[in-house]
């Protein structure tokens, strides 16, 4: 299959400019791998791993993805969120781990101190006996996060996260389209830019890339495969949904949010936003809650999910014979990128 060549693509030698987001409770090292044996690029989220597990699972992407030696640059990212880094312990260990693994890129959203950690990475790397550059890839959900990461920070991958994504993002965030414009506008010579939210299939990638992208992060459209660790009644939850809207309910069910400022989140409607509509007492809502968390019943857990979640009707595998995912995506994204050309001439 033929490759897309993008300023991403070349950056991480891979053939497709489709990144899996690294998303908690969902982007587990399995499904990373598979996404990245397929062409495209896979990212680990870790704010439910331990320690033990999570480097044994960067120890069998090695293994899988062929990588020779301990020095060598493992071809996969990891993902942390700032606030979490902030608060120190597992996190940070974490995050040890994963320069130590040699991993190839780190994210980083969330946080109102995501410089420190972005010298942290830094200054890991200045200090290894064998060179190995980490790539930091910084989360932007307004033209002022994206100056930045840009000037400040000197990101090496900038994603414009607008406010279609599914799951955690700015209450603010402009639409992708006008977020892309804009920082494309003003950074036509920056780093990579990698486009978020309401992404699932490859129409919508070429028309990102049409427009100045580099690439393209997928969250709702894997959450909703085989390989990821969503309960497979969330993953018919989301096959059978049609939309999907920004709410706090499910972070303050357990108290006071710790997320920074702003923040909110895309998921599907459900039981949990109707009880607090019908005024619900709270202590009888977080019951409620946690009960249906134990039995799995999605009529009140949260399923994060992006606002083209209509467009997801299948729960296939990322990377097999019969229903290969990656290059499915990736087979739109040609077949787009032909049709459009038809318009010339």
């Amino acid at each position: 299959m033929l490759p897309v060549w993008t300023k991403l693509t070349k950056l991480l030698d891979v053939r497709t400019p489709v990144v899996l987001a690294p998303m908690g409770a969902v982007s587990n090292g399995e499904l990373a791998i598979r996404v990245s044996q397929g062409g495209g690029y896979g990212f680990i989220g870790t704010d439910l791993n331990d320690p033990i597990s999570f480097s044994k699972e960067l120890d069998t992407a090695r293994s899988r993805l062929g990588v020779v030696g301990p020095d060598a640059p493992l071809p996969l990212g990891v993902g942390y969120l700032g606030w979490l880094l902030d608060k120190g312990n597992r996190t940070q260990q974490l995050l040890n781990i994963a320069l130590e693994k040699r991993v190839q890129s780190v994210w980083l959203s969330f946080g109102s101190n995501l410089g420190k950690w972005v010298e942290y990475v830094r200054q890991y790397d200045s200090q290894r006996t064998i060179e190995h550059k980490t790539l930091i890839w910084i989360v932007a959900n307004s033209l002022e996060v994206a100056s930045r990461a840009i000037n400040e920070w000197k990101a090496d991958v900038l994603v414009l996260q607008g406010c279609e994504a599914g799951g955690h993002g700015h209450s603010e965030a402009l639409p992708l389209i006008s977020l892309l414009g804009l920082v494309k506008s003003k950074f036509s010579n920056g780093p990579p830019l990698v486009a978020a939210g309401g992404i699932v299939n490859g129409a919508q990638i070429a028309g990102l890339l049409l427009m100045g992208a580099d690439g393209t992060v997928m969250g709702t459209r894997f959450a909703a495969t085989v390989e990821s660790s969503y309960s497979p009644n969330q993953k018919r939850g989301l096959v059978e949904a049609t939309k999907s809207i920004r709410t706090l309910v499910f972070d303050t069910i357990n108290g006071p949010t710790q997320w920074p400022d702003g923040i909110n989140a895309r998921a599907l409607r459900n039981k949990a936003i109707f009880d607090v509509e019908a005024g619900v007492d709270f202590e009888e809502r977080k019951r409620l809650y946690h009960e249906a968390v134990k039995n799995d019943d999605t009529s009140r857990i949260a399923i994060w999910a992006g606002s083209s979640v209509g467009l997801v009707n299948d729960i296939p595998s990322t990377l097999n014979k019969n229903k290969d995912l990656v290059n499915q995506v990736h087979q739109e994204l040609i077949d787009s990128l032909r049709d459009a050309s038809g318009f010339l001439g």
